[in-house]
């Protein structure tokens, strides 16, 4: 497969990545190599954004070398990644992208039926017992797909499934191994398991499902958030071309078997590409350091960009991330910055108020009082966001605040009128 020489003209400025949203494109720079491939595979056969088939094409790539390769940032860093498709409705064809991504997965291991194969694509999670025993054995690969987002976050207010976030957490930093439950004597060990999530939601939906518990507690911030519009409409797509698939399939076979040959699985990074990272690294350290929610969630960026390099090289069969490997994978870290500052805009403001509005409803029809406690778990708040509520709600004389020193018990009512 031909290299892309990158030039100095085709990067974008350095420093503060671009935040305005009428400016929010994919870049260009991204598309080279098998990520171009793919992109003239699956871009004319749908509206979906270009991002969420890049996106998506992450998956199938970081999937199907699994734990094969790794590079060294602070720890072993493997691409498996997070990833959520966000846009302003499901006209943006979110599902239709990953579908694209999953057929092409689907041909990547076909060749595997065992009844425990190595690598399976899994609808949603039901419990984190059920997920361990999809990892179960050594070296199991295995892709979420959520249709909703939501969904996910729903799951875990259930009291039974609660620890799914906090092991979900654990299992994105591909611990080499895992322990299931004491009382889960029937699940083997998972031995160097690879995690990958994908799904898809909607901005209005995002402000629902994320909690202050998820976005300051550290899973949040391992997520890969794409920000997309949908193409012009296409009423009658055509069809993926077949020989386009087969080739691209057979490319990736071969980047599969190449890396099975890689000493150790490590790529290591030679000296230009250390130097660009460095002049990277003072800005983005400095962004990291502000205040608020943004410079939470950006904070793997960092990670994430090796990510993007190792693929970039091992797309190319290079044991060694080089500059031209780096740059894309930086520009795209830009991007993510860009489209999490957008995704994210004003999300504080409207969550409060929608948390303000849930609070209210739920004592109207609590009229004797109820436990801090019981609110906070029944209205599926963190106990930050409860008590930032009720103050100000207080200080408006719209509910009470009763609370007895020394004791854990501690009601909020709603004042009668006078």
């Amino acid at each position: 497969m031909p290299e892309i020489t990158i030039t100095e003209k085709t990067l974008p400025q350095a420093g503060q990545p671009d935040t305005n949203p009428a400016n929010l494109e994919f870049p260009n720079i991204a598309w080279q190599g098998l990520f171009q491939d793919y992109r003239d595979l699956v871009a004319e056969t749908t509206e979906a954004a270009d991002a969420f088939h890049y996106a998506a094409f992450l998956s199938v790539l970081g999937c199907t070398l699994g734990r094969r390769l790794h590079v060294y940032h602070a720890t072993n860093l493997y691409p498996n990644f997070y990833i959520c498709l966000v846009g302003r409705s499901g006209m943006t064809r979110k599902d239709t992208s990953i579908a694209r991504s999953r057929d092409l997965l689907n041909r990547l291991h076909a060749e595997d039926t065992t009844t425990s194969p190595s690598f399976r694509i899994v609808r949603g999670i039901r419990s984190y017992e059920g997920l361990l025993d999809e990892l179960s054995g050594e070296r199991k690969v295995r892709l979420i797909h959520f249709g909703e987002l939501l969904s996910l976050f729903s799951k875990t207010k259930q009291e039974s499934v609660g620890n799914i976030i906090p092991q979900l957490t654990e299992l994105y930093d591909c611990p080499d191994q895992v322990n299931p439950p004491v009382h889960q004597k029937e699940i083997a060990n998972c031995r160097e398991p690879f995690l990958s999530i994908i799904a898809g939601t909607t901005q209005a939906w995002m402000s629902k499902a994320l909690t202050e518990r998820e976005i300051y507690g550290g899973f949040a911030n391992r997520w890969m958030y794409f920000h997309g519009l949908p193409k012009g409409p296409m009423p009658n797509p055509p069809k993926v071309d077949r020989e386009k698939r087969d080739k691209l399939v057979a490319e990736i076979n071969q980047i599969r078997s190449w890396a099975d040959s890689v000493e150790n699985g490590e790529l290591t990074v030679e000296g230009e590409a250390n130097n660009l990272f460095t002049d990277y690294y003072k800005e983005f350290y400095g962004r990291c350091q502000r205040e608020g929610m943004i410079p939470t969630l950006i904070v793997r960026v960092q990670d994430i960009v090796w990510k993007l390099a190792l693929l970039y090289a091992a797309s190319n069969l290079s044991v060694t991330i080089r500059k031209q490997d780096l740059e894309p994978a930086l520009v795209v870290g830009n991007y993510l910055e860009a489209s999490i500052t957008e995704i994210f805009r004003g999300f504080q403001d409207t969550r409060g108020k929608q948390a303000e509005s849930r609070v209210l409803d739920y004592l109207k029809n609590q009229p004797q009082g109820v436990r801090f406690r019981d609110a906070w778990h029944n209205l599926g708040l963190s106990s930050g966001e409860l008590e930032g509520v009720i103050g100000p709600l207080v200080k408006a004389g719209l509910i009470q605040n009763n609370y007895v020193p020394g004791t854990t018990r501690q009601k909020i009512r709603i004042l009668k009128p006078l």
